[in-house]
């Protein structure tokens, strides 16, 4: 995987967005550690359900996945007849309960055991690369796996928070596809980041997503970074857009 590259201003401008948005939600500029993350073969799990779903539902979905199925090794046996009900309320649920018995058997095919703490050694983006060969994975799973669970490596999570609020900035252009907007980003990233600061991004700019920069109803005036954002200047334009031929696409829906 070849990542673009950023000029220079942009890892300024990252570094800008982030003091912004720390200031703004009352939270610190700078960690050295986030809280315990979950083992990666759980993370896979859960990030696997959580797509296009709310935090709330799909946790709910991972806990009754746990309950049923104690150890991940039965889990990669079951059928998606049995996984079914038990993530019923996740967004897409007959897919995920293909893709994630399909998955773990997948690692078990490829490393002859449900284990996946050998990318510890690996380096970020040939981990990435070999993750996204799994059924259901995509780059928003891989890099969660990696940044999210015990592996704590240098990965950016772009999920559909994060790639509205960066399109929408300018940092990333229209109509990127988050695989692209994860290369597009990590080469942007300051280097002084580590994997916990990564993380702190993630989190600072999918909470904006959530209760500022909304995909059909953005709170603008109060966002902390409307003085950056394209798509805040081009507002009026658009409003007088909508009265002509309705409602615009704001841009990519939760």
């Amino acid at each position: 995987m070849q990542l673009a590259l950023f000029p220079s201003n942009e890892t300024a401008r990252l570094r800008r967005i982030h003091r912004l948005l720390a200031a703004a939600q009352a939270q610190p500029e700078t960690v050295s550690e986030v809280a315990p993350g979950l083992p990666p073969i759980s993370q896979l799990v859960r990030t696997m359900l959580g797509g296009r779903t709310q935090d709330a539902i799909s946790w709910a979905a991972y806990r009754q996945l746990r309950r049923a199925f104690p150890d991940w090794a039965a889990l990669a046996n079951a059928s998606p007849a049995q996984l079914l009900p038990l993530i019923a309320n996740v967004t897409h649920a007959e897919k995920k309960a293909k893709h994630v018995p399909l998955a773990l058997t997948h690692i078990v095919a490829r490393r002859g055991a449900l284990d996946l703490t050998f990318l510890d050694s690996w380096p970020v983006l040939e981990a990435i690369a070999w993750l996204r060969r799994l059924p259901g994975v995509g780059p928003k799973a891989a890099a969660s796996v990696l940044n999210f669970s015990t592996l704590n490596k240098r990965a950016l999570v772009v999920d559909t928070h994060h790639l509205r609020v960066m399109t929408r900035i300018g940092v990333l252009p229209e109509g990127t596809t988050d695989g692209k907007a994860f290369e597009r980003l990590m080469p942007a990233l300051p280097e002084e980041w580590d994997a916990p600061m990564v993380a702190h991004h993630h989190l600072l700019v999918k909470s904006l997503s959530q209760n500022l920069c909304t995909a059909r109803t953005p709170d603008c005036p109060s966002c902390p970074l409307s003085a950056e954002c394209k798509w805040h200047t081009r507002r009026p334009k658009l409003a007088s857009t909508q009265r002509a031929s309705g409602p615009p696409a704001p841009g990519p829906s939760p």
